[in-house]
C-alpha cells in the first residue's frame, strides 16, 4: 500500500533534507575514497622506487613500474598493513564509491513518493543498494589506520596537495551535514 501524500508527488521536507543529507555524504565518499586509493598508490610506488635505491639491488635508472591499485593492494595485504578482512572491506568501500559515481540512483531508490519502485527493482532481478550513513566514518577511519601502519613498516609518502584542495568544501560539507543530523 502506497504511503499517504496529500501533497501528491511532491518531496516531503524530511525526504528533502535526506537527500541532500545522503548528496553531501556520497560527495565525501567520492572524494575520500579517491583520494585513499592515490594515497594508496603514490605510497606504494615511492616506497618502492625509493627502496630500489637504497638496497641497490636494481638500476636506479628512471624505467619506473606502473603500480595498480590492485597490485598496491595485495603488497598491503602481504605487508600486514591491512587484515584480509579490512581488505575486503576497503573492496566494499570502492565498490559503494563506483555505485555512487555510476548508479546513483540505486541509493536514493528509497526516498520520495515512488519509492515503492525498490520493490518493483527487486522483483525484476535489479539489486538495490542500502545507503551506508558510517561509510564516511569508515573511511577516515581505515585511513588513518593505513596511514599509521604504513610509517610503522617504513614506507614513505608523497606529498599530495589534493587534501588540502578538498579542504574548504569538506569542512563545508561536515559542517551541513551535522545540521541536517541534529
Amino acid at each position: 500500500m502506497e504511503r499517504h501524500r496529500p501533497h501528491g508527488r511532491t518531496v516531503t521536507t524530511l525526504e528533502a533534507d535526506v537527500l541532500k543529507l545522503r548528496a553531501l555524504e556520497m560527495v565525501l565518499v567520492l572524494f575520500y575514497v579517491e583520494n585513499l586509493k592515490d594515497f594508496i598508490i603514490s605510497s606504494v610506488k615511492v616506497t618502492k622506487r625509493l627502496r630500489k635505491i637504497i638496497d641497490s639491488t636494481k638500476s636506479t635508472t628512471n624505467n619506473e613500474e606502473q603500480i595498480s591499485f590492485k597490485k598496491a593492494h595485495e603488497l598491503l595485504i602481504s605487508e600486514g598493513i591491512i587484515t584480509q578482512e579490512e581488505s575486503l572491506q576497503l573492496i566494499d568501500m570502492i565498490d559503494y564509491r563506483n555505485t555512487i559515481g555510476h548508479e546513483i540512483h540505486r541509493i536514493t531508490i528509497d526516498i520520495g513518493a515512488c519509492s515503492n519502485l525498490a520493490k518493483y527493482e527487486l522483483t525484476s532481478g535489479n539489486k538495490i543498494a542500502k545507503y551506508n550513513y558510517s561509510v564516511i566514518k569508515y573511511i577516515q577511519n581505515i585511513r588513518r589506520k593505513v596511514k599509521r601502519k604504513m610509517m610503522e613498516n617504513s614506507f614513505f609518502f608523497e606529498l599530495s596537495f589534493d587534501t588540502l584542495a578538498f579542504n574548504a568544501a569538506e569542512k563545508t560539507y561536515l559542517k551541513e551535514i551535522k545540521r541536517l543530523r541534529d
